[in-house]
């Protein structure tokens, strides 16, 4: 069984709209041990309100919520850093749940975001499109990350040139 949550901001057709265009993408596939579609059917989607990871009261809702679905796999589509902070909080209480922090992923199935052009998405920069559409809200984010990523890059390339012995 499987659950996602998600805040407000995407509202319950979005959540209804990864739903089917989750089972539209994988209708093809032969999963041998359950179905897309009858995952979805036993635990279904949640989209509490916006803020509810705020509250203690909104986890609380959330957590029972779980409880009550036991899930195996719990997808937090809230984005860097809240879907991680909820799962810190929620975890605890499910030590047999696995919880998959997907950011962008539900309103990207959901078609509410627009993806980058494909040669983009190959080329690695699909970052820049999102930059570029959404400058108030990731331009902040992206220069407090870039020295980080820069360091991380850096320290695996320079790994790497010492593991093959150059």
């Amino acid at each position: 069984m499987s659950s996602f949550v998600s805040d407000g901001a995407l509202a319950w057709s979005t959540a209804s709209e990864f739903e089917s265009q989750m089972i539209e993408r994988t209708a093809a596939l032969n999963i041998v041990y359950a179905s897309i579609q009858e995952v979805l059917a036993q635990t279904g989607t949640d989209a509490p309100p916006n803020g509810f990871d705020m509250t203690d009261d909104g986890i609380d809702i959330v957590r029972a919520r779980l409880a009550a679905a036991k899930p195996d796999i719990v997808y937090v589509g809230l984005g860097f850093p809240k879907q991680e902070r909820l799962i810190v909080r929620i975890a605890p209480a499910f030590p047999d749940t696995w919880f998959v922090g997907c950011g962008a992923a539900i309103p990207f199935v959901a078609g509410e975001v627009r993806r980058a052009p494909r040669w983009m998405q190959r080329a690695g920069a699909e970052w820049l499109f999102r930059l570029v559409t959404e400058p108030r809200r990731l331009a902040g984010r992206y220069l407090h990350d870039m020295p980080f990523a820069a360091r991380l890059l850096a320290g695996c390339a320079a790994e790497r040139f010492r593991s093959d012995g150059r």
